[in-house]
């Protein structure tokens, strides 16, 4: 199974800045279940979450990145917010900063001030910066080895991207920072994640505005797209359990497979980053 991300250019280098965008993680902050989550946002039409087993999918997601050797902090649920539990959009986490993001759903924005407290408890918080019509979520900022790839779509304008970058430049001047302009998906990593630094997988809905010299990375067949975003944790690689393609690919690359399902978050455009925030 081979081919190439066409229309991406990912030149990555071999170094690695941290452990955090190498894929090893000490701490995790996440939140539990909304009650109000089948009222979130999603562009998915495959009907209602059922609450009960998304809780159950939770408490596995939380359970597995305990026994990989993660310290999870779990908040209690939001009820107010229902998509709150997707803590990935509201921060970006390198070299012990957590950067606060500014998402582009206005119903979304205030998960933002709701986590500031619990971070900073943990880590040195900043904001954003620019103005108020900067937008950024953190499901389109990836982050793997010496790269990070800040997605251009539906949830983050240029602007916004363009002070994600800062924000990571100023942290880490080594980092190399690609802005990449999509479309076809919600959020980058919903369908371009890295199963180690440099290997990538995509889901094929995803659309590029421009082509350009590539890495070498796999695509997922379109019935398994939803198996592109993967979560390498301390050794191992999180999978969705409905993807046999990419367990194939993860257990060639990295050896150590757990597959989750993640289907009742699926339903509301969720995946396996969305639930953790890492360091």
């Amino acid at each position: 199974m081979g081919g190439n991300l066409s229309q991406l250019s990912m030149n990555v280098s071999g170094g690695q800045s941290s452990t955090a965008s190498s894929g090893f993680f000490r701490h995790a902050l996440v939140r539990s279940v909304s009650s109000s989550m089948s009222r979130g946002l999603t562009t998915q039409t495959l009907g209602l979450p059922d609450l009960n087993t998304a809780r159950k999918e939770h408490a596995e997601y939380v359970e597995t990145l305990r026994s990989l050797g993660v310290d999870v902090t779990v908040l209690e649920s939001a009820n107010d917010l229902p998509d709150s539990h997707f803590v990935e959009d509201t921060a970006v986490i390198h070299q012990g900063t957590a950067i606060l993001t500014r998402p582009g759903a206005s119903e979304r924005q205030p998960e933002v001030e709701r986590i500031r407290p619990h971070l900073e408890r943990h880590l040195a918080v900043r904001e954003l910066g620019g103005s108020s019509e900067a937008h950024v979520d953190g499901g389109d900022v990836l982050i793997a080895g010496r790269e990070a790839l800040i997605g251009v779509g539906a949830r983050t304008n240029r602007e916004g991207a363009e002070r994600m970058a800062h924000q990571l430049r100023s942290l880490d001047s080594q980092l190399k920072i690609r802005l990449v302009p999509f479309r076809g998906v919600l959020h980058f990593k919903s369908a371009i994640t890295a199963v180690r630094p440099g290997r990538y997988v995509g889901d094929p809905q995803i659309q590029f505005d421009t082509e350009s010299k590539v890495a070498p990375a796999w695509w997922l067949p379109r019935t398994e797209g939803y198996g592109a975003n993967v979560l390498p944790l301390n050794g191992a690689v999180l999978v969705s359990a409905t993807s046999p393609a990419v367990r194939v690919i993860a257990e060639a690359e990295v050896g150590r497979v757990i597959p989750l399902d993640m289907g009742e978050f699926r339903k509301m455009d969720g995946a396996l980053t969305c639930l953790s925030l890492l360091w």
